[in-house]
């Protein structure tokens, strides 16, 4: 029974990791700021090849699956597979929904969006890696380069974010001030946020893994 409470509050923390991740990169896009280095690059990819978001999200996450896989098979679990499928449609169908707010109205708006953008993509982002059901197969490259070449996480993951987000310039992908935010802070605000929440009362009686 304690298993399968657990595996529970796993999948939910999953769940709130992807759709706060996704939320994270709408406002971005809806504020006109530029997006997370890797969303860029999907979205330059899903304008220059027409081709639709969700759907070029799971193709290309299925290249860094490969990477995953040879170096790394444990990091594959149904948080992985639920990443590659869900997080492209969650930004096509949520960013429609945030419309209404109008994020680029002002520079007071902007900045907000701003601030909330890039601290709910790198929140949701803590949590799908803290779930523990498997890291989507980008997020899992810096770990396992960081494993291996025993340099710290937030410099691997610094240089992926940096190389993604030139792709996406050349690609003609959405790139801005939050865009430069997420791709140089990315790293710093994602062990912050997994140092936090590790704190936490949920997270050491409900997720995180005990020995007996």
């Amino acid at each position: 029974m304690k298993f399968n409470t657990r595996i529970i509050y796993r999948l939910l923390c999953l769940i709130i990791g992807l759709t706060v991740h996704a939320t994270g990169s709408s406002i971005l896009r809806e504020a006109q700021l530029g997006v997370d280095p890797f969303t860029s690059f999907i979205l330059g990819l899903s304008s220059t090849f027409h081709i639709e978001l969700g759907l070029i999200h799971i193709l290309v996450n299925g290249f860094f699956l490969l990477f995953v896989f040879l170096k790394r098979r444990s990091d594959i679990g149904v948080g992985t597979l639920l990443g590659m499928v869900s997080t492209g449609f969650l930004i096509q169908y949520i960013s429609p929904l945030l419309k209404p707010l109008h994020l680029s109205q002002n520079l007071w708006v902007m900045g907000l969006a701003l601030i909330i953008g890039v601290a709910m993509f790198s929140l949701g982002t803590s949590f799908e890696m803290l779930s523990d059901l498997g890291k989507s197969p980008y997020d899992s490259v810096a770990p396992i380069v960081a494993d291996n070449r025993h340099i710290r996480y937030r410099y691997v993951r610094l240089t992926q974010d940096i190389i993604i987000a030139i792709l996406a310039f050349f690609l003609h992908g959405p790139i801005g001030i939050g865009t430069l935010v997420c791709a140089t802070c990315n790293g710093i605000f994602i062990s912050t946020w997994r140092r936090l929440l590790k704190k936490t009362y949920l997270y050491q009686k409900h997720i995180a893994p005990h020995t007996k």
